[in-house]
C-alpha cells in the first residue's frame, strides 16, 4: 500500500432485506515516513564523524569540521548536506558568525490609503521591538499600507507580494524601490488595530478588530 493510511468498504444486500455495510480504515506500519525532525537525525547518524584535518605534530593545530573546543552560551553552528551528497560524506559543523543587527532605537511609521499615504508614528507596545497602531477603514472597507523604518521612504518594509492579505507572508526590507502592500479589510467605519514586530533583524506582522 503505497499511502501512509487509507480506509476500504463493503456492502452486503441480503435476500431476506438485511443489509450490511463495514468500513475498514488503517494505517501503514512498515516503512513509515518519519516527521522532518526524526528523518534528519537519522541522516546525520548514519554519516561519518566530522573530518579532522592533521597539520603538524601538535594537536591543538590541527583543523576539524567540529565545534569550537569552548563553545559559548549562545553560539549557533549549522550542519550542510543534500540527498544529492555521496554516501561517505561526513558531517561538518560550521558556525554561524553572521551578526545579527541589533537596533533598539528603531521607530517605525506606518503609511497608506487611509492617510493619504503620509507617515504615522507607531506607538511601542508591551514587549520590546513591538509596534502598534489603530487606523479606521474607509467606506470601501479596505485599506493598503506598508511601513517606513525611522521615517525614512529609502527603508521601506512591505510583504513579498502586492496587495497582500497574508499576515504570514515574507517581509522585505528596510529597503527602498519595493513598493508593495497589504490589504486589509473589514466592515467600512470600523476600527483595526495594526502591529508590526521588529526582533534580531525580523518582522512579523498582525492585525485585528480593535
Amino acid at each position: 500500500f503505497k499511502f501512509e493510511q487509507g480506509h476500504s468498504q463493503v456492502s452486503s444486500l441480503g435476500f431476506g432485506g438485511s443489509n450490511g455495510h463495514a468500513i475498514f480504515w488503517g494505517r501503514k506500519v512498515s516503512g513509515a515516513a518519519l516527521d522532518p525532525y526524526q528523518a534528519i537525525q537519522k541522516k546525520m547518524k548514519k554519516m561519518p564523524p566530522p573530518e579532522v584535518r592533521v597539520i603538524g605534530d601538535n594537536p591543538d593545530e590541527w583543523d576539524a569540521d567540529l565545534p569550537e573546543a569552548e563553545v559559548k552560551p549562545g553560539d549557533k553552528y549549522k550542519i550542510y548536506f543534500s540527498s544529492d551528497d555521496p554516501a561517505d560524506t561526513p558531517l561538518r559543523w560550521v558556525k554561524d558568525t553572521e551578526e545579527v543587527e541589533e537596533d533598539d532605537d528603531a521607530s517605525f511609521s506606518i503609511t497608506g490609503t487611509f492617510n493619504g499615504w503620509e507617515e504615522d508614528r507607531m506607538a511601542p507596545g508591551d514587549v520590546p521591538g513591538q509596534f502598534m497602531t489603530t487606523i479606521t477603514l474607509p467606506s470601501s472597507g479596505s485599506v493598503e499600507f506598508h511601513f517606513l523604518k525611522d521615517g525614512d521612504t529609502s527603508k521601506l518594509v512591505c510583504p513579498q507580494e502586492p496587495n497582500c492579505t497574508r499576515k504570514t507572508a515574507p517581509v522585505l526590507g528596510p529597503e527602498a524601490g519595493v513598493k508593495y502592500n497589504w490589504l486589509v479589510t473589514g466592515e467600512p467605519d470600523s476600527e483595526m488595530q495594526i502591529e508590526l514586530l521588529y526582533l534580531q533583524g525580523k518582522y512579523s506582522i498582525v492585525w485585528f478588530k480593535a
